[in-house]
């Protein structure tokens, strides 16, 4: 047993360096982080719900839940030349049920449809400006954020079983738009999965940063460090980007748990066969696609 362990561990190492050694390929390939204004709302309403702007940038939804229609029109940066993406935020709250971000009994949303209009004055006609590459921090399994922009109402996305969390999702204007100081836009989230599973909290924000957007792709935390020059990183935090980026290749999560197991049937004095295992996971074919 305490040779099958050592061996496990001898492996886990060697694929640790292997994977490590492939780390600055994939942080050269981050795009740079997106720089996200939050729209300046004049009006915020639904079809039954009351919607209200809180802590300035803040929508809070109260009143009647049924399947809805909410419309917020706010101006965009007036610094932005263009317009290039959209993003939408959803907020746990603890007024909100299990804390949210959605209306549903057990904190849930699922947004049927995300659609952005665009007008560069008060007169002027609203004008339909087509979202792609959406993209969200998690996707509820059978919910995924495409969901939102496919025209299908009977699709959307949800966060199930991540309640009373910030989910983030962001949208690519498939052409971006010019731009000027008097740009509003009309943002409407259509819910119509059911009478309950409305969005509670949330906050809608642009951007004029080139595409693709590094956005809701990483974790906060993960998006902090990997915006420091490595020079400034603690060990700490070098430590935490090293192993999210290890986290992310299923061979290595796999080894891992092998040398663990391993591990603790040494300290028991017990064989179960760890051998056969970790032979059998290095020889698939992903595993050896990776080496």
């Amino acid at each position: 047993p305490a040779g099958d362990a050592d061996q496990a561990k001898q492996m886990l190492a060697e694929y640790r360096q292997q994977r490590l050694a492939k780390m600055q390929d994939w942080l050269d390939a981050i795009p740079s982080p997106a720089t996200w204004q939050v729209i300046d709302t004049s009006s915020a309403t639904a079809d039954a719900a009351s919607l209200k702007v809180v802590d300035g940038d803040v929508i809070a939804v109260e009143g009647e839940r049924k399947k809805d229609r909410y419309v917020v029109v706010g101006k965009v940066d007036d610094r932005f030349a263009k317009l290039t993406g959209l993003q939408l935020e959803t907020l746990p709250d603890d007024s909100l049920p299990q804390g949210g971000p959605g209306r549903a009994d057990n904190g849930n949303f699922v947004l049927s449809e995300i659609t952005l209009e665009v007008r560069h004055s008060e007169d002027a006609e609203w004008q339909s400006v087509k979202l792609d590459k959406p993209n969200a921090s998690f996707s509820q399994d059978g919910w995924a954020v495409s969901g939102a922009v496919d025209g299908n109402p009977a699709t959307g996305w949800g966060i199930s079983p991540r309640f009373k969390q910030l989910h983030v999702a962001s949208f690519v204007l498939a052409d971006p738009l010019d731009v000027t100081p008097e740009t509003q836009c009309r943002v409407v989230l259509h819910h119509q999965h059911d009478d309950l599973h409305s969005l509670g909290r949330f906050r809608i924000s642009t951007t004029d940063s080139p595409s693709p957007f590094m956005g809701s792709q990483l974790p906060d935390a993960v998006q902090k460090i990997v915006a420091l020059d490595p020079s400034e990183r603690s060990d700490e935090q070098s430590a935490k980007l090293e192993a999210y980026f290890l986290g992310l290749d299923a061979d290595y999560v796999s080894l891992e748990q092998v040398a663990k197991v391993s591990s603790e049937q040494a300290k028991h004095h017990r064989l179960t066969g760890v051998q056969d295992l970790a032979w059998a996971l290095i020889n698939t074919p992903a595993f050896l696609f990776n080496r």
